[in-house]
């Protein structure tokens, strides 16, 4: 595969022809770990994020947007979202999870690929690892 075989993505710079200043980049990324779409994302964000870092010089990197203004957009919309139906209680997510897992501990609750957890099971590794504490 190359020199993206243990990488999700490397990025190339080189000068270009068309004018001075003037950089080319080529992206090449792991089929494995990332799909066209979602390399082309990455793509728009670090043109996003340079567009920012071109237009205010002096700023600190930390304070420039890093993903194009249509993607915020698209969260705001996630954040946003529709209403909760009538009478269903607003709790926080972790509250939900720990009453989901005392009520149905055999219940699948994640998967990915072959590994399956049940309800039991992911609550167990959430304790083991502390998340519990942060929660």
């Amino acid at each position: 595969m190359g020199p993206v075989q243990d990488l999700n993505l490397v990025v190339c710079s080189r000068q270009r022809r068309d004018g001075p200043g003037t950089i080319g980049l080529s992206w090449f990324y792991n089929p494995d770990r990332l799909t066209p779409d979602q390399t082309a994302r990455l793509a728009e964000r670090y043109q996003a994020l340079l567009a920012e870092i071109l237009a205010r010089p002096q700023s600190p990197l930390a304070s420039l947007p890093t993903m194009p203004q249509s993607e915020e957009d698209l969260i705001a919309t996630w954040e946003s979202g529709p209403p909760a139906p009538s009478g269903c209680q607003s709790i926080p997510v972790h509250q939900a999870f720990w009453r989901q897992a005392q009520a149905t501990p055999q219940a699948l609750a994640v998967s990915s690929g072959q590994e399956r957890l049940d309800y039991a099971a992911l609550a167990a590794r959430a304790a083991e690892t502390g998340v519990i504490a942060c929660l």
